[in-house]
């Protein structure tokens, strides 16, 4: 695998956001390509046809969530798969604290796996379904593919505090997903907002859903 034609595709990515790594965080991004390759044949962590579109599928448009971390000391993946939005985000911003939930084992393994080796540190790995973990409490909860809108809310919602944030990386068409969480929204006392935006390079549409907690 020669990661190379990935690594030019995330420097016109991160041209496009305004965003620089630094040769440290380069370095990761080429580890966790040559992970997810390693592991390809293991575990059914991504499309096959994504294989050789890793930085154009999965990292780029992960780091569309990035200024809603902004500040922030906390975050959780809800089903973090392969370690999507989270360790593309963890890796901009070493310094928050990432816990990511994931229910099936192997996939569970293959995060602790990458974990170690991209030596990232103060990310926790739990080999759980979220809902399980209402104690849990973090600034932002993130989930992408894992669920409908109002699954999510439901899930998330005792996770965040007064003013904390729930992300959603969804597809473009949601908008009777969104209607039928109108409800769910309300009953969890919060404010929900949907905004299209684009994945960097491709300029695929995307919907980004916020919900935010309104509670006092």
């Amino acid at each position: 695998m020669d990661p190379g034609p990935e690594l030019d595709i995330m420097h016109q990515g991160l041209a496009e956001l305004a965003l620089t790594c630094t040769a440290g965080q380069e370095a990761c991004f080429k580890r966790y390509l040559e992970m997810l390759y390693r592991y390809r044949n293991k575990v059914h962590l991504i499309s096959h046809a994504d294989y050789h579109r890793i930085a154009l599928k999965h990292f780029l448009p992960s780091l569309l969530a990035l200024p809603d971390l902004a500040g922030k000391r906390s975050f959780a993946d809800i089903g973090a798969g392969a370690g999507f939005p989270s360790i593309p985000l963890k890796i901009m911003i070493p310094e928050i604290q990432c816990t990511m939930f994931e229910s099936v084992g192997k996939k569970a393994q293959f995060l602790k796996n990458l974990v170690g080796e991209l030596k990232l540190p103060n990310i926790e790995v739990v080999n759980d379904r979220a809902e399980r973990q209402a104690h849990r409490s973090f600034d932002v909860v993130l989930a992408r593919a894992a669920g409908t809108v109002s699954f999510l809310v439901k899930t998330a919602a005792s996770m965040i505090g007064h003013d904390g944030l729930i992300v959603l990386f969804k597809s473009p068409d949601i908008d009777d997903e969104l209607k039928r969480a109108r409800a769910t929204v309300l009953d969890k006392n919060c404010v929900l907002t949907s905004d299209r935006v684009y994945t960097p390079v491709e300029h695929a549409p995307m919907n980004l859903v916020r919900v935010r907690a309104c509670r006092v």
